[in-house]
């Protein structure tokens, strides 16, 4: 869906993680595999993020403040052992700076509407838990 969406928008600048699949982009740039800190550089240097609904990309985009649209794999396309990922995006929808796009359409449409609308406002965390899950956490272990 990603490189149509390229084709259809030459002039938008897009690089893909691609992994070992079959599959070869040819409207972006990509890379089999990137290491965290230049998959950190890529979230810096980007726009909106467009991505599988993995939660160590969704931690990374919500601590530098990125749009995400993500794509949720499924394990009825055997794109994944199970639908984590589609709960994982039904938890996250409708959180300022998250769109969910399932369909070519919706990724169309999702992207459109960050890009020419997104002001900043999204859910950003921090990179440790909340001090108050600490304290219960404590509590737990303590009683």
């Amino acid at each position: 869906m990603m490189d149509n969406w390229s084709k259809a928008h030459p002039d938008t600048k897009v690089h893909a993680q691609i992994g070992a699949g079959q599959y070869v982009p040819q409207a972006m740039s990509w890379s089999r595999s990137v290491s965290p800190a230049e998959f950190e550089q890529f979230v810096e240097s980007s726009e909106i993020i467009v991505a599988h609904a993995g939660m160590g990309t969704v931690i990374t985009a919500m601590q530098i403040g990125r749009p995400l649209v993500l794509v949720p794999r499924s394990a009825a396309h055997r794109e994944h052992t199970t639908d984590h990922q589609l709960d994982t995006a039904r938890w996250l929808d409708g959180r300022p700076g998250v769109k969910i796009a399932n369909t070519g359409d919706t990724l169309e449409s999702a992207i459109r509407e960050h890009m020419a609308n997104f002001a900043g406002n999204l859910d950003r965390i921090g990179d440790a838990a909340p001090q108050s899950f600490l304290d219960r956490i404590r509590g737990a272990l303590v009683d």
